[in-house]
């Protein structure tokens, strides 16, 4: 009963706090005033703002502050302040020659120099302060695989290339993986089509000309909670070239598919009913035990006991 109390009387309030921000909230545009040239790019591609430096006391200089490319749906190869996994910051240091977080924040990542290997992380436009310029795609291929005996032997041989010809992975994990599908081998130019790309799904289709699999690197970061499948069968999913993802792509046409799914979300998701369950045992078993009274008696005045129930019943 308390709970049931509880919830009628915060619902009203969160509903007239949800009337009073939508009704003195600034609109969009106030912040993130529309841009002319935006720039309209394709599934799975990405833009890149230049900027080379970030203070609490002058504005940057890049036409695009820190984190605003996703409030006008575009995908940045900088990343989100504070979501940024360790291995694609050094990655990025790696492209940008130098450390791409500015000084007084460590949470952001810059894009510093205007790099043509970018087009390899799928950008198509890059922002200038002078303004947009275009990036050729990078040729579509398949890989070879190469284990290495470990992360850093793999990050060393990238300071020398950060797109070697060959995949380059460490780990019991990817030995297995190598057994199961083998290493493959170099196939330039491939048909690859994205045709979803979303925050915790991906979808894209790839024909392998070749008479044997070969792996194709995905330039998106790689984290624990995502899963591949390759024509609805699981698939290895491996930590390639220090931060993106790897799959096996057998001979002929292959649809791959990604999902994020999290562990951590999953048992989260599991304590949390649990609980709901736990809390509504407990109210039901704190609620007083009720005695059944006659309606007769209480016209009497209460003169009248309650029978047993099926007393007043003909044997």
């Amino acid at each position: 009963m308390q709970l049931t109390l509880l919830v009628m009387a915060l619902v009203p309030l969160g509903l007239a706090g949800g009337k009073i921000v939508s009704d003195y909230r600034a609109p969009l545009e106030a912040a993130f005033p529309p841009i002319a040239d935006l720039p309209q790019l394709g599934i799975g591609e990405r833009v890149a703002v230049l900027n080379t430096r970030w203070s609490l006391y002058e504005p940057p200089p890049a036409r695009m502050p820190p984190s605003t490319p996703v409030a006008y749906r575009l995908y940045d190869v900088g990343g989100y302040d504070s979501l940024l996994p360790r291995h694609y910051k050094r990655f990025l240091d790696l492209l940008n020659g130098q450390d791409s977080a500015p000084p007084e924040n460590g949470n952001m990542l810059f894009v510093k120099t205007l790099n043509p290997a970018m087009a390899y992380l799928r950008v198509r436009q890059v922002l200038t302060p002078d303004g947009w310029i275009t990036l050729e795609p990078a040729p579509a291929r398949l890989q070879p695989m190469e284990v290495l005996p470990s992360e850093d032997s793999v990050w060393a041989r990238l300071q020398e290339n950060p797109f070697p010809d060959a995949i380059l992975v460490s780990g019991e994990e990817a030995q297995r993986a190598v057994q199961e599908h083998g290493s493959g081998a170099l196939v330039e130019n491939i048909a690859l089509e994205w045709q979803e790309y979303r925050a915790t799904r991906v979808k894209l289709r790839v024909v392998n000309p070749s008479s044997q699999s070969a792996w194709l690197l995905i330039t998106d970061t790689w984290y624990p909670g995502w899963s591949a499948t390759v024509n609805g069968k699981p698939a290895p999913l491996l930590q390639g070239n220090g931060g993106f993802r790897a799959i096996p792509i057998p001979p002929g046409e292959a649809i791959v598919e990604m999902h994020f799914m999290p562990r951590s979300f999953l048992m989260g998701a599991s304590l949390s009913l649990m609980s709901l369950v736990v809390l509504g045992l407990l109210s039901r078993a704190a609620k007083p035990h009720q005695s059944r009274v006659d309606p007769v008696s209480l016209r009497f005045g209460g003169r009248f006991r309650a029978s047993p129930r099926g007393a007043d019943r003909c044997a």
